[in-house]
């Protein structure tokens, strides 16, 4: 599997960041020769803005507490990720295509509602 199908994408990082997660990653998202690309720790940007490419794991730690269930769904013909807030009577999806993207969604949206 490749990394950038293990990490959240840039721009869930980018969001995690400006919602004050910490950023604490194994793998971050850098700018190199004018792109962003996924190095890790050892490997990081000193100089320029980074941001941490939390792992499916990592996402996970953050919703430990939280009554989610995460699982792979066909729509369309097309693979997704969903991750599941079960609150009883009115449940949130967020859908990605990757099930990092799909937790780095809802860890977003717990944040934002200040869950």
């Amino acid at each position: 599997m490749k990394l950038k199908n293990q990490v959240c994408s840039f721009k869930l990082a980018k969001k995690l960041e400006s919602l004050n997660i910490k950023q604490d990653s194994l793998w971050w998202w850098c700018e190199c020769q004018g792109g962003w690309g996924v190095f890790s720790v050892e490997n990081k940007c000193k100089e320029e803005k980074s941001y941490a490419a939390f792992t499916v794991a990592e996402l996970g730690d953050f919703l430990k507490d939280a009554p989610v269930q995460v699982m792979s769904v066909w729509i369309k013909g097309k693979r997704e990720w969903s991750c599941i807030l079960n609150t009883g009577m009115d449940d949130t999806h967020k859908i990605a295509d990757t099930e990092a993207n799909a937790r780095a969604k809802m860890v977003c949206y717990l944040k934002e509602k200040n869950l």
